[in-house]
């Protein structure tokens, strides 16, 4: 009887211990953003789902949830804001994605991407 009570009381630690560690990751972030496509000389905008999970920057396709991009946040080489033209581009090695952020939404952006232990650099008027 002894046996089944330390089994129980390990068990709900156990349950308490993962749902500790899992409230002190940051929750998954989404936003309405724009991507801007570039095609030569033309530009093209498509509305996009950022998503800022516990470890990647997620664009999801806003009509069918469809992932376009996904960059792991330790594969991002820089992320840069522009103040002028409220954009955000973001680069990795192998890929790369221009977004243009909301005036509703952007320092909440900034924020949870901060949060997430990514370092952004500005240009553009202060």
């Amino acid at each position: 009887m002894k046996f089944l009570s330390l089994l129980i009381a390990l068990a709900l630690f156990g349950i308490q211990a993962q749902q500790r560690s899992e409230s002190a990751k940051p929750p998954a972030d989404t936003f309405d953003v724009v991507m801007l496509l570039a095609d030569g000389d033309n530009i093209s905008r498509e509305d996009v789902s950022l998503r800022l999970s516990e470890d990647s920057l997620i664009i999801e396709a806003r009509c069918h949830c469809a992932i376009i991009k996904e960059f792991k946040y330790s594969d991002i080489k820089s992320v840069e804001y522009s103040t002028d033209e409220n954009q955000l581009a973001v680069k990795a090695d192998a890929d790369r994605a221009t977004l243009k952020l909301d005036e509703s939404n952007y320092k909440a952006i900034l924020k949870a991407l901060e949060t997430r232990g990514i370092k952004i650099g500005t240009t553009g008027k202060e």
